[in-house]
């Protein structure tokens, strides 16, 4: 599916299940420090869970090796995706972090250019901070680490490959976790994880993926048509039901 038909979904899937986040029980959806959210601090984290939601539908496409025409279609949907990782540059608290910005940067490349090469620039200046970070002891290694490889993942394996596929996603969701799954009381974690699952969940139904890579044969569903009317319509229905559930108040 199109990248900004990935994002409506993430906004939607976030809208919705936000107001299960801040009445269930400690501990019943399994992450940390839920019943301690406080009502002063509640909109930073609604912002924090449905940015993280919308960053984490778009994080599996940065395999992505299109054409030119293909990223000028796509260029709105990249530029919201930019939008939204700085937003949550802000929400987490990170904005005096110079490595911060220069992960912002690095994501920027890998999303906004057209070129292949550039891309993987973009995701080398990432995964360079990542490492960083994890040496100077702000981030956990092992997280760090994990992204890292994940990072590598993205740069040299074949779209709705590696990124895509079971390990990919356990990789992503394993190093995130370790990374920031305490941030906000866990949403953070629990937006993206959310955002990235429903991306490939999306796919199967979009001409598949290669969900147990490293084998190489494609599983899914050819359903929608990547571009199609079908793809552009479930893009439009999230993105009205998105802004539907925000008017209605609720989150």
């Amino acid at each position: 599916m199109l990248g900004r038909t990935h994002m409506a979904i993430g906004l939607f899937a976030a809208a919705i299940s936000a107001p299960v986040m801040y009445h269930v029980p400690h501990g019943m959806i399994g992450f940390t420090d839920v019943s301690r959210i406080s009502l002063s601090n509640s909109l930073t984290k609604e912002v924090a869970y449905i940015t993280a939601a919308a960053v984490g539908s778009l994080l599996p496409d940065l395999d992505q090796q299109d054409s030119k025409a293909a990223r000028r279609i796509e260029r709105v949907g990249q530029i919201a995706a930019v939008v939204a990782i700085i937003v949550l540059l802000f929400v987490m608290k990170l904005t005096m972090s110079p490595i911060a910005w220069l992960c912002v940067a690095g994501l920027a490349c890998a999303v906004l250019t057209e070129r292949n090469l550039s891309r993987r620039i973009g995701l080398g200046l990432m995964i360079a901070g990542l490492l960083y970070l994890a040496f100077t002891h702000r981030v956990p290694q092992t997280g760090a680490i994990l992204l890292g490889l994940w990072g590598i993942g993205a740069m040299f394996t074949k779209h709705r490959t590696f990124t895509h596929s079971v390990l990919g996603t356990l990789v992503f969701l394993w190093g995130m976790h370790v990374a920031v799954g305490s941030l906000y009381g866990g949403v953070a974690f629990v937006g993206l994880s959310i955002g990235y699952v429903l991306h490939i969940c999306a796919d199967f139904v979009a001409d598949g993926t290669v969900l147990l890579w490293p084998f190489s044969h494609r599983i899914g569903l050819p359903f929608v048509k990547t571009g199609g009317r079908i793809d552009q319509l479930i893009g439009a229905t999230a993105t009205v039901l998105f802004v539907v559930s925000l008017v209605r108040g609720g989150l």
